[in-house]
Formats: C-alpha cells, structure tokens, sequence
C-alpha cells in the first residue's frame, strides 16, 4: 500500500479512481510521467497509462 500525501489533483484523482490494490501501480506510473505532462493528458489517457503499468506489473509478476 503506498501512502502519498495528495498534494496534487492528478494525485487525488488516479487515487480516488483506483481500488487501494492497484496504488502502488499509479505511483509508478506518476513518477514515470512529469506532473506537468499530466497535466495536459486527459483523463482517459492518465487511466489508460495506469492501466498498462498494471498490466506490466502483472506480467512482471508471472515472470518471476
């Protein structure tokens, strides 16, 4: 479980969207991603960003 102060309304949001198992996904896929990046996706894109770090994460996972 990652715990983040949300300083920012990209935080906030990808952590309100996502169930609290897939956190640590969008802290990975944050950090990979400038903040100012973000801030000119749209949401969709931001989600489906997210979306591919976890479906990585699982195949890094079945690797393994």
């Amino acid at each position: 479980m990652v715990k983040k102060n949300n300083k920012n309304p990209i935080e906030k949001t990808l952590y309100a969207y996502f169930p609290e198992h897939h956190h640590q996904a969008v802290a990975e896929w944050i950090s990979e991603v400038s903040y100012y990046d973000a801030l000119y996706m749209h949401l969709d894109d931001m989600v489906d960003g997210v979306n591919e770090k976890i479906e990585s994460l699982k195949l890094n996972d079945l690797i393994k």
